[in-house]
C-alpha cells in the first residue's frame, strides 16, 4: 500500500474514536467561524445603511462602496463554506454509524480546501510581517501562529480520516494492514 497510514489517532485512541473527535472539532470550529462571519456581516451592514454616519462617506467615496461589496461577498462565501463544512461533519458521523465510508470524502475535500485558504492566509501574514509595514502588531503574529496551528491540525486530521477510510476498505476486502507503517 502506498503512503503512510496511521493505526491510531493521537497515538492513544482508535481511528474510529479519533474520527468522532475530529467531527466534534469540525462542528466546534464551524460554530466559531460561523459566528465570526455572522458578526462581520452584521458590522458590514452599518456601511450599507444610508441613514447612518457613514452614509455621507459612502456617497462621497465609491471606492469604499466597492470594498464593502467585496468584503460582503467574501463573508457570504465564507458562510457558505462553513455551512458545507457542518454538512460534511454530519456526513462524517453518518459514515461512522452506517459504515458507508464514501461519506468521509466530503469532509476530506472541504478540509483540504480550507487548508489551502489557511496556507494563503499564512503566506499573506508572513508577507505583511516581513514586508516592513508600519502597522504590523501582535494580532498579525497571532494570526500567523494560529493559522500554522490550524493548517497542521487539518493536515493531521486529513491523514487520520484517510487512514480510517483506507483501513475499513482494506478490512472489507480482507487485506490486513501492515503494523509497521506509521
Amino acid at each position: 500500500m502506498a503512503g503512510c497510514m496511521c493505526v491510531k489517532c493521537c497515538c492513544c485512541c482508535s481511528l474510529k474514536a479519533g474520527t468522532v473527535w475530529i467531527g466534534i472539532y469540525t462542528l466546534l470550529c464551524s460554530a466559531i467561524s460561523g459566528t465570526i462571519y455572522g458578526l462581520q456581516l452584521k458590522s458590514m451592514q452599518v456601511f450599507d445603511d444610508p441613514d447612518n454616519l457613514f452614509g455621507a462617506i459612502r456617497a462621497a467615496n465609491e471606492e469604499l462602496d466597492d470594498q464593502v461589496k467585496t468584503a460582503n461577498i467574501a463573508i457570504y462565501i465564507g458562510l457558505v463554506l462553513v455551512g458545507l463544512w457542518v454538512l460534511a461533519a454530519i456526513f462524517l458521523f453518518i459514515a461512522l454509524c452506517t459504515k458507508v465510508k464514501y461519506m468521509v470524502l466530503p469532509w476530506v475535500v472541504l478540509t483540504a480546501i480550507f487548508t489551502c485558504f489557511i496556507f494563503y492566509n499564512i503566506i499573506a501574514a508572513i508577507l505583511k510581517i516581513t514586508g516592513g509595514e508600519e502597522e504590523v502588531g501582535m494580532p498579525d503574529y497571532l494570526n500567523a501562529g494560529s493559522s500554522v496551528l490550524s493548517a497542521l491540525l487539518n493536515l493531521y486530521f486529513i491523514g487520520v480520516l484517510v487512514s480510517y477510510y483506507k483501513m475499513d476498505l482494506d478490512e472489507a476486502t480482507h487485506q490486513p494492514i501492515p503494523q509497521n507503517q506509521c
